[in-house]
């Protein structure tokens, strides 16, 4: 059974119906106020902060082109990580959730907060908990959200004596984190453990399965879920451990990509090769949601109830998660080759309200926009010359900003 997480935001699900002249019909909602899309730019400096509702575009300074942008736990901020700079920022909407309306507390910017690391790159966030993985030295950066706003205020390195690799980590609910392990088992850059600890750096629950490559992690606050190349790592808030087998189908492919869910033991697993499935850890079932060779990125909407499925062919397919139905599909951006080139390549970026999905097209320095309920309806808007990453700002609500 699928039991739901309440999401912060509102869910509204549209209806057909008859509309009156100039309003769009409720299945074509305008976008919620109170939200918006932070661009970056791999030429130059620039964050372009995009409202759709209001149709406004501002233009910020980050300290360098090229970074990646996440949303934080509480989803007022955006976390801007310069990997090859050894830097992380930080970028504050103004925009905080109270009860059932989003109030517009300051204006938008960069905040003063800086972190400072050997090559942070996957980044995690949840309640008011900030953290980088340091690839380069094995150490993480940790704040808290409230520090985003402080001058000379500067992101904590711990140290849990983990040696270099590709890391990644998962935050619980108690506020411990799982965080991967190198032993060395395995050639490469990759982990084949995780540990738990807490946030002085301190072993809390030591490794208990060692697989043959990690990376990919998703989690829901009780369990951290680890793509591996031995089967899915499920790491349990109270340290158990357990591994869910790959289908027989995969061969020796496996989930690089996990996504959480607003449903509690339920996740999403991705690969290129083999398509979309669900993961329920519960009853350790891996079941196929959207079977395709050649898919290129999926994201969550803003609640995670659905899943966007971005093809290399320019189509985008639209999923329910509790019924596992398709929503919505259509072409919405042109055909493209998935790139290489790792951290630094340039592609297409994805992120998603409950409404309208926001898409980045890098050659023709533009956002493109549709709406959820009719993929047809495309809206394209100009940002920067080449927008490189983008990022899910603020908060869904039917009132107002305040």
């Amino acid at each position: 059974m699928i039991k739901k997480i309440i999401p912060m935001g509102l869910l509204v699900v549209g209806t057909l119906g008859c509309s009156e002249e100039n309003e769009k019909p409720q299945t074509e909602a305008e976008e919620f106020e109170g939200i918006g899309v932070l661009i970056s730019d791999a030429e130059s400096q620039d964050l372009h902060w995009y409202n759709h509702h209001h149709q406004s575009q501002e233009t910020f300074t980050s300290k360098h082109a090229k970074s990646r942008i996440y949303r934080t736990g509480t989803g007022r901020y955006a976390a801007i990580i310069h990997r090859d700079e050894n830097l992380v920022e930080y970028f504050d909407s103004g925009l905080e959730l109270h009860g059932n309306h989003v109030d517009e507390l300051r204006e938008s910017g960069v905040g003063p907060m800086i972190g400072e690391g050997a090559k942070p790159t996957h980044f995690k966030s949840s309640h008011d908990l900030l953290l980088a993985f340091n690839d380069e030295d094995g150490t993480l950066l940790l704040a808290d959200e409230v520090d985003i706003s402080e001058n000379g205020a500067k992101m904590t390195v711990l140290d849990a004596g983990l040696t270099p690799h590709h890391g990644a980590m998962a935050i619980f609910d108690n506020g411990n984190i799982a965080v991967t392990k190198k032993t060395g088992d395995i050639e490469g850059s990759l982990p084949e453990q995780v540990q738990i600890i807490d946030q002085t750096g301190a072993l809390t629950h030591e490794a208990k399965i060692t697989t043959n490559g990690i990376h990919g992690n998703a989690s829901d606050g009780n369990h951290a879920v680890f793509g591996s190349a031995s089967g899915i790592l499920v790491v349990n808030q109270d340290g158990t451990q357990k591994l869910i087998d790959h289908p027989d189908s995969f061969g020796d492919s496996w989930f690089g990509s996990i996504l959480s869910t607003q449903f509690e033991g339920v996740f999403v697993g991705y690969t290129s090769d083999h398509g979309v499935y669900l993961i329920n850890v519960d009853s350790e079932t891996i079941s196929p949601l959207f079977t395709y060779s050649g898919l290129f990125r999926c994201a969550m909407d803003v609640n995670g109830s659905h899943v966007l499925i971005l093809l290399e062919t320019g189509m985008l397919h639209v999923f329910d998660v509790f019924d596992q139905t398709e929503t919505a599909s259509g072409t919405v951006i042109s055909a493209f080759e998935k790139p290489s080139g790792g951290h630094g390549a340039i592609y297409p970026s994805m992120a998603a309200s409950s409404r309208y999905v926001y898409i980045t097209d890098p050659d023709n320095g533009q956002l493109v926009i549709a709406n959820l309920q009719n993929l047809q309806n495309i809206e394209k808007v100009s940002v920067s010359s080449k927008p490189y990453s983008l990022g899910l700002v603020g908060h869904e609500s039917e009132v107002g900003l305040h």
